[in-house]
């Protein structure tokens, strides 16, 4: 009923898809009368569009359907599951699958449990289980037939060569067993291998009797023994002749190998003066770099002291170009009564000469060491300061004088009047550098 519902519903849209089409082209295409003024005899001048016309689709606008895609619509159907089929029993089967979580049961056990309440009695799980089963199969036997008949074939091969070898094995056997048996029956015609295997010995005395002691004279005696010593001659000779063939052949394998060993020893000569030769080669291109590398060291030490200098100045002269604004302002404000006592150094010339110490010490320390010799420094005594004027270092009192051996480089001849370490006293106290800033 419900496919014979769906049907005029789908064609009534249809229709009223082509009416309403119809209709919008109607309206797209008929001019409207309000667009164009007519006046008499004077030419028909028509107006511009009012400003927000609704725009409106020309009839047929929608992209038609391909014949050859999937039919979504069919899909959805299949897949789309309103109400449940008759004979379903929903809750039944939500306890089967809550008494099988976290265990482990055959496909086959899980469709026997679940049929019952089904609409179909698992029809529909069998024939899908059915079907994924055929697919495994297929699969397997198109891997694993290749795979057996890959290894039969290897069998089959090694059968044939075997009952082969036997095969050539079985003949010469009995080439040589029919060659032997021409033999016997040569030297014996009637010779009968069947009372040879029963007597044996018995039948060989009456095939072959053995003569009666019979009385030789010297003669021939001699004749024999001179006939034994020919014939161990032509074995020797015949030996002598064989070791001799046999010792060229052995003498023109060494020579051969002689050969190929003075070729190899040297191809292994020239390889290794190849090799030599690369080495001393790469020997000169790393002394090379090296060399490069220790100018371009000396370089950056080089550049990095002057740019260290440069920003050094420029510290002093800012310094000294604050201070003496500082001092100037005191001057213009009113402040003529000079202190009777001596002006100390101010602490802005005691930094920027240490800090000028430091720096021309430690660009003669690395350029000393970049040129592989020792720092050419000598001794120079300086004492330090009584007091402070941080109130934390002279809370106790001035302390004992004492003297301390600070380096000083050999750059410099003229002697500089040291004054406090800024780590020690000045202005900012026992503040470390890192607090300066």
């Amino acid at each position: 009923m419900s496919k014979v519902t769906k049907n005029p519903s789908k064609s009534t849209r249809n229709s009223s898809a082509r009416s309403t089409g119809s209709s919008a082209t109607a309206r797209h295409i008929r001019p409207k009368s309000s667009n164009v003024k007519s006046t008499g005899s004077k030419q028909s001048i028509p107006e511009k569009p009012k400003k927000g016309l609704e725009w409106t689709l020309p009839a047929y606008s929608v992209c038609p359907k391909s014949k050859g895609g999937l039919n979504w619509e069919a899909i959805q159907k299949k897949m789309t599951r309103r109400n449940a089929p008759e004979g379903e029993d929903i809750k039944q089967i939500k306890v089967v699958l809550k008494e099988l979580v976290n265990k482990k049961i055959p496909v086959h056990d899980y469709i026997t449990l679940i049929s019952p309440y089904t609409a179909d009695n698992g029809t529909e799980l069998r024939s899908v289980f059915t079907e994924d089963i055929q697919t495994f199969q297929r699969m397997v036997k198109k891997v694993y037939d290749t795979m057996t008949q890959d290894v039969s074939d290897v069998l089959m091969n090694d059968q044939v060569a075997a009952v082969q070898f036997y095969q050539e094995r079985y003949d010469l056997m009995m080439d040589k067993m029919m060659r032997a048996i021409n033999e016997i029956y040569s030297m014996a015609p009637e010779f009968d291998f069947e009372k040879y295997y029963q007597l044996k010995s018995d039948y060989l005395e009456t095939i072959f009797p053995l003569p009666e002691k019979v009385e030789h004279d010297t003669d021939t005696l001699e004749m024999r023994k001179r006939q034994e010593a020919y014939h161990r001659l032509q074995w020797l000779r015949n030996e002598g002749e064989r070791m001799s063939e046999e010792n060229k052949r052995l003498q023109a394998r060494l020579n051969l190998l002689k050969n190929q060993q003075e070729i190899e020893q040297i191809a292994a000569q020239e390889v290794q003066a190849v090799v030599e030769a690369q080495r001393i080669e790469l020997e000169k291109a790393e002394n090379k770099m090296r060399d490069q590398l220790d100018q371009l060291n000396e370089d950056v030490e080089r550049s990095i002291i002057e740019s260290e200098d440069q920003e050094v100045r420029s510290k002093n002269d800012t310094y000294l170009v604050d201070a003496t604004t500082a001092r100037a302002k005191e001057d213009t404000l009113g402040k003529k009564n000079k202190p009777s006592q001596k002006q100390r150094e101010g602490w802005v010339n005691n930094t920027a000469r240490e800090m000028e110490t430091t720096f021309t010490k430690e660009a003669v320390a690395s350029e000393s060491t970049a040129r592989g010799r020792p720092p050419n420094l000598r001794k120079m005594r300086k004492k330090d300061p009584d007091h402070s004027y941080h109130p934390a270092a002279t809370a106790a009192g001035p302390s004992a004088p004492r003297d301390t051996i600070i380096e000083r480089s050999t750059v410099t001849n003229r002697k500089r009047r040291t004054g406090p370490t800024p780590s020690q006293s000045g202005r900012r106290g026992l503040a470390t550098r890192d607090a300066w800033r």
